[in-house]
């Protein structure tokens, strides 16, 4: 796991199994917004776990980014898995691969994906894409709902 954050900033939460592509999506979320955090992770496990490991009252992620073609989990498995969880509800979750099958967007907007992006080869629909991803985050990030008292 790269890019550790203090659970007081905001941030994004990556899952995506090819590091060149993380590395790249780094550089240019530091060139957009410097101010935002981007934790990477391998596959859909990790990023489970990464959510799971949130304590009580910890911010979530403004956004959750998921590769479809990952080992262990994929992406598609791994949003079903987030969206079968209520405290994760309210994150939005785009979904950014090399594909784009009509099949491949509809199965993820059917399982709560609220983007699909195709991985792009120039740098300039990157920063397109990077900019849409930051519009995603919202001002207030959601938080891990506090244990009851009672």
């Amino acid at each position: 796991m790269k890019n550790m954050v203090s659970v007081s900033e905001k941030y994004i939460l990556y899952a995506d199994d090819d590091q060149e592509d993380q590395d790249l999506l780094i550089e240019m979320f530091n060139k957009v917004d410097g101010s935002l955090q981007l934790v990477c992770v391998e596959n859909g496990r990790k990023a489970l776990g990464f959510l799971h490991s949130l304590k009580s009252g910890e911010d979530l992620p403004c956004l959750i980014i998921l590769d479809i073609n990952m080992p262990l989990m994929d992406g598609i498995e791994t949003l079903k898995e987030i969206r079968s969880h209520d405290e994760y509800q309210d994150i939005p979750v785009c979904m950014f691969s090399t594909g784009k099958s009509a099949s491949e967007v509809a199965v993820a907007k059917e399982y709560g994906a609220i983007d699909f992006f195709k991985k792009p080869i120039d740098v300039q629909t990157l920063k397109t894409i990077t900019s849409k991803f930051l519009n995603y985050c919202t001002s207030t990030p959601p938080k891990i709902p506090k244990a009851d008292s009672n």
